[in-house]
């Protein structure tokens, strides 16, 4: 078992920004679901949500999933594809009179074709009907392209949260894991093999995307795309899969790393340990 680091992104929608009509793909409709049995909205919730590790509706029983339901503050629509349930989108009204997009989210055979964004831009035109306010949040358990696609709709970040997520993975039991582990822990350097280049590497952030352990590096040494690397420049960084790293050793020596902002958040979707962003 392994504690994570997740941020979870709160966001408002611009009053201001455009909220231009739906526009479904043929053979896609988005319906109200006046009368959901508790089986199908448990479906629902697993089916989107598994992937991304969505968990406190799993255990509930059907009379606390109709409570939920029969709720007047909320409401429940689902888009089709070709007859078949493709996502959905759940609102909650909430007692200061904004609207939330409480659930949003594509089954992920549907991912990749636009649905979400058609998706997104119904919840919105009809969240902006029922208050001035809209406003949602995602973490990093969402899918990678959840927080583009939220400010592309007109969302805007206006404040993070940090928790702890205890899970298990086995990417995360490894030999190769711990020793980076402890290298990041302690300021050493790793020296090792990726992709057929020897590597000389300050690691900086280590965690799991999708179910692979990655690493986030510093390289201050060795090749890179066939050129010789030289600490100092802000663009050595280098986000690898641990599956692909070869011959890891670690040693003393001088801490490299380099302010660049923004740019350790991108390797890991779950974050175990990472070192502070500062320059030496």
């Amino acid at each position: 078992m392994t504690v994570f680091t997740v941020t979870r992104t709160y966001l408002d929608l611009d009053p201001s920004a455009a909220t231009p009509e739906p526009r479904l793909p043929q053979g896609a409709r988005v319906e109200r679901v006046l009368d959901c049995p508790p089986s199908f909205f448990r479906y629902l919730y697993a089916a989107v949500g598994g992937p991304h590790r969505w968990t406190d509706r799993l255990g509930w029983s059907d009379e606390q999933a109709r409570d939920h339901l029969a709720d007047p503050a909320r409401t429940l629509d689902v888009l089709y594809v070709g007859g078949a349930p493709a996502g959905y989108v759940e609102l909650q009204d909430e007692a200061d009179g904004s609207v939330q997009i409480a659930y949003f989210g594509l089954l992920p055979e549907r991912l990749g074709r636009g649905l979400g964004r058609a998706l997104l831009q119904q919840a919105v035109v009809e969240a902006r009907r029922r208050s001035s306010r809209v406003w949602l949040h995602t973490c990093t358990l969402d899918h990678a392209a959840a927080l583009p696609n939220y400010r592309a709709r007109g969302f805007r970040p206006v404040r993070e949260e940090r928790y702890e997520l205890t899970l298990d993975f086995a990417a995360t039991e490894t030999p190769l894991y711990h020793l980076l582990r402890e290298s990041l822990l302690r300021r050493r350097q790793v020296t090792a093999t990726y992709r057929g280049a020897y590597r000389e590497m300050c690691p900086h952030v280590l965690g799991i995307r999708g179910e692979r352990a990655v690493c986030l590096f510093y390289q201050f040494g060795g090749e890179s795309g066939g050129e010789v690397v030289r600490g100092g420049g802000t663009g050595n960084w280098r986000c690898m899969l641990l599956d692909d790293l070869a011959d890891v050793a670690a040693r003393d020596g001088q801490w490299f790393t380099a302010a660049t902002a923004g740019r350790r958040q991108h390797c890991a979707e779950l974050v175990d340990v990472e070192v502070p962003e500062r320059s030496e």
